[in-house]
């Protein structure tokens, strides 16, 4: 898109400013905590384990979040405080939850981007709902669960955002799939095959390589040695993913890498 001469604006937490700024992007401070939001997903993974104080502290985690992408969507930039500030095009993640709201306001297309299938089908469960069984008409029910359980939480910092932008209300758990909202998926098809009963509002890119602009960057002596040494290596990440267990997940690695 900026390539192609768009102004790009990314709208994220305050962690990511200099990795967002370093290419050239124009950041904007959408608020919140990724690293609580996700050990607290850790946490509780079927979310059958909750209580209600840290329910409360997610919720007012996502309605800084909610409030910081209705700002990034119209803030004018720093140092052209009199231009108003309007996109031509939302691409955000699923979990932001306000994007369609967004959308509706601003009277512009909406595409939903992510790196694990979000999208209802019947060939596997929604990432967060390993409190179900596995067959298939579970597998696919399992997303309108995960959708109501997530609407029910954060219902109240919806419904008031859409008070303010005068939005009729609505009964948002699952609004996206009701519209046919584009998804677009980052992985591979080699990993997670494209399900026969996604729409054709759904797609998947592969996985996203960032072009680095630093080409003068040098390994430590360490890195330059163990790199050296041998075969090029595999490398497997998790992103900015918590994980509870380290010792654990490393030793399911190892065992997956070894078959």
């Amino acid at each position: 898109l900026q390539q192609a001469g768009h102004r790009v604006r990314i709208g994220t937490h305050e962690m990511f400013q200099e990795f967002v700024e370093q290419y050239g992007f124009e950041f904007f401070n959408i608020g919140g905590d990724p690293k609580r939001l996700l050990a607290f997903v850790v946490k509780h993974p079927n979310m059958m384990t909750l209580n209600m104080g840290e329910v409360q502290e997610q919720q007012d985690i996502m309605e800084e979040v909610i409030d910081g992408t209705w700002r990034a969507c119209t803030t004018p930039r720093v140092g052209d405080p009199e231009t108003p500030y309007r996109p031509d095009v939302i691409v955000a993640n699923p979990p932001t939850l306000s994007h369609v709201h967004l959308a509706e306001k601003l009277c512009v297309p909406l595409q939903l981007w992510f790196t694990m299938p979000w999208s209802p089908t019947k060939h596997y469960q929604h990432p967060f709902a390993n409190m179900m069984p596995e067959y298939r008409s579970a597998n696919k029910a399992s997303y309108g669960v995960v959708d109501q359980l997530t609407w029910v939480g954060n219902q109240a910092s919806l419904r008031r955002l859409r008070q303010r932008l005068g939005l009729p209300d609505v009964e948002g758990a699952g609004l996206q799939h009701r519209l046919a909202v584009p998804h677009v998926y980052c992985f591979s098809e080699n990993l997670v095959p494209f399900p026969s009963d996604w729409g054709h509002h759904v797609d998947v890119c592969g996985f996203l390589n960032l072009k680095q602009t630093d080409e003068t960057y040098v390994p430590d002596e360490d890195l330059k040695a163990f790199l050296d040494a041998g075969d090029p290596p595999v490398y497997i990440g998790f992103g900015s993913i918590v994980v509870k267990d380290k010792k654990k997940l490393t030793e399911k690695l190892l065992r997956a890498v070894e078959r």
